[in-house]
Formats: structure tokens, sequence, C-alpha cells
């Protein structure tokens, strides 16, 4: 009985790194998603945006997960930078996008 008990408590740092991990790449995939958006939303309307309501327009799907925010930093008509961010990450790492013309 004791080593029922032992071994599930041993377990159970890892599965909190597994779960902070996966809002970790869910944060990242938003970005990924983003910054895509970014670009079609320039090659339709010849700028970027500052907010995400311009790029919801675009893909709708990146408030799928609600605890995954945006930051908008830089936006010019020749770059961007923005950072993600899963509410539920335990360890708070952002993400950073950013694009900038030549």
């Amino acid at each position: 009985m004791i080593l029922g008990f032992a071994m599930p408590a041993s377990f159970y740092p890892n599965y909190k790194d597994m779960r902070s991990d996966a809002y970790y790449a869910a944060a990242m995939s938003a970005g990924r998603n983003g910054s895509m958006a970014q670009e079609i939303h320039r090659q339709e309307n010849n700028h970027y945006v500052d907010n995400l309501e311009e790029l919801l327009k675009v893909d709708r799907g990146l408030t799928d997960d609600a605890q995954v925010t945006f930051v908008f930093g830089f936006v010019s008509e020749s770059g961007f930078t923005f950072t993600t961010q899963h509410g539920k990450d335990k360890q708070k790492r952002e993400v950073e996008f950013n694009y900038r013309d030549n």
C-alpha cells in the first residue's frame, strides 16, 4: 500500500511541468498564428496592426484559448512586435514575435 501512494506523489512534479509546457506551447502556437495574421493583414491593407481586434478579423481562432494574451509593442509600416503568454503557465514565460522589413 505504501508504495502505491509514494509513486503518484513522485510523478506529480513532472505532471505539473508537462502541463506548464503545454500552456507555453499554446502561447507559442497562438503567436505563430498571430504572426501569419499580421502578414495577411499587411498584404491586404499595406500595414501591420497594433491590436488584437484587427487580427481577429483575419483569424478568429486567435482567441480559441482565452488564457492566451497578446501584448503589442513596436508596430510600423515595416514591422511589428508582440508577445504572447498563457495565464496558466506557472513559469510566466512570454513568447516574443517580431518582424521587420529590411
